[in-house]
């Protein structure tokens, strides 16, 4: 009876520590999310969103997901339609603000106002078919930011470039007016800022465009003017504010592919200021081109573009990726919802992790997925850190764990449980071991 009792009572421990670790982590399915912090708890909340590109909250509990060609509404109850449904749109990222929804879809930015249900464009002509065609928006203040991105890897059209037999006539439109150095590729065929096939000389004057390639323009929502914020930033991947309203992304670096391939090159987080330039295409991540960081092994060691960069010093990240084309998604903790205030989280495509950044510069896991996962936005809600899952179609939260005082009751009663388990364990096994004392 002792024995059968002791079985039983070490079911019940396996039991409790099993219901402990699983209220840390989400299993469904083939769907893992593994926490690196006991102190925190993850959830899925919402299904269904596969092939999603983005999302927002109202600040009400209503939600808004993107998806390529349609916006869903989710409202508190469950209740979700489309309120935007249009088969030539490209939306690639949404932004919500004083009772409108800001997209990006194909080569314009979009408002529609969810009380009188009208669209308006706001901006269009927007260089966005090269390469990186993922804006990103992001509203502060009653200002709206859209990162565009480069149109080639290094700022140089050649056969690397997908697009390149359907539309010839793109490359990099400059958001500055520039003077080239007059270097030239592919047997002196192709220059920089140009089409394919057609050369530069010394001393070439590339004229302003507005909006122009790897830059983050600024819409001040209220007069709809615009301008550029910033400029020489390859491609954003991940942008949000800080509770001053720093503007912090993901950049991505520079590929070793095409005309002009660069060696060794990482992805970087920045605070984005404004007016700065941020060394595209001739620095990366503050580094100059022809650095020993690119060149090193290199037969020949690349050289700038630009006559004359409009600094030596373009600003440092203040964090850098172990590798290239690998983060993506960023938000910023601005209430210290989870953890520090302004504490950066962001998306590693590679490690299919999420990481924390500090003010510090410390950067740490703080969640796994599992190979299947595709990170396609992070956005801080309330208490919680909301991760959207495009591949698996989930949205799951990410928040502190609970400490008021009925969740403290409750691990006081699950603890005095556990407690009274395992002295009745030591009691019977003493108990026993007098027994067989005695039978000798």
């Amino acid at each position: 009876m002792r024995k059968k009792f002791l079985t039983f009572l070490s079911i019940l421990i396996l039991l409790f520590l099993g219901l402990k670790v699983s209220s840390m982590n989400v299993y469904n399915n083939n769907y893992k999310i593994d926490l690196q912090d006991k102190n925190k708890k993850a959830s899925v909340i919402l299904k269904g969103l596969k092939d999603s590109k983005d999302f927002i909250e109202d600040g009400q509990g209503n939600l808004y997901v993107a998806f390529k060609n349609r916006v869903q509404y989710i409202n508190i109850k469950g209740e979700s339609y489309d309120i935007i449904n249009n088969k030539s749109l490209n939306i690639y990222s949404i932004e919500y603000y004083k009772n409108s929804i800001y997209y990006a879809s194909n080569n314009s930015i979009y408002s529609y106002n969810t009380i009188d249900k009208k669209t308006k464009e706001l901006i269009n002509s927007i260089p966005n078919s090269g390469d990186y065609k993922d804006l990103k928006l992001k509203v502060y203040d009653g200002i709206l930011y859209a990162a565009i991105g480069a149109a080639t890897n290094s700022g140089v059209v050649g056969p690397d470039n997908v697009w390149l037999k359907d539309n010839p006539f793109i490359y990099d439109m400059s958001p500055k007016k520039i003077i080239l150095k007059g270097q030239n590729f592919q047997s002196n065929k192709t220059g920089a800022f140009s089409p394919y096939n057609t050369s530069n000389v010394k001393g070439q004057i590339i004229s302003e465009h507005f909006p122009g390639n790897s830059s983050i323009i600024a819409i001040n929502l209220r007069t709809k003017n615009a301008n550029t914020f910033a400029y020489g930033i390859r491609n954003v991947k991940g942008m949000d504010t800080t509770s001053k309203g720093i503007l912090v992304g993901t950049v991505g670096g520079m590929e070793d592919r095409g005309l002009r391939p660069v060696k060794r090159d990482s992805d970087y987080v920045f605070n984005i200021e404004s007016g700065k330039w941020y060394g595209f295409p001739d620095y990366s991540g503050g580094d100059p081109i022809d650095s020993p960081k690119f060149s090193k092994g290199v037969k020949s060691k690349l050289s700038f573009i630009l006559d004359k960069q409009p600094t030596t010093n373009p600003p440092a990240p203040i964090y850098e990726s172990k590798y290239v084309d690998s983060l993506g998604a960023l938000a910023v903790d601005k209430e210290g919802c989870i953890g520090e205030k302004d504490s950066i989280y962001f998306y590693d495509n590679k490690e299919k992790t999420i990481n924390f950044l500090d003010d510090q510069g410390v950067c740490r896991k703080i969640a796994s997925f599992n190979n299947t996962s595709n990170i396609t936005s992070l956005k801080f809600n309330k208490n919680e850190l909301l991760v959207l899952d495009s591949r698996n179609g989930t949205l799951s939260s990410i928040a502190s764990v609970s400490i008021d005082k009925n969740s403290s009751g409750n691990n006081i009663m699950i603890y005095i449980m556990f407690s009274g388990i395992t002295i009745s364990i030591v009691v019977i096994l003493v108990l026993e071991k007098i027994k067989i004392n005695k039978t000798r």
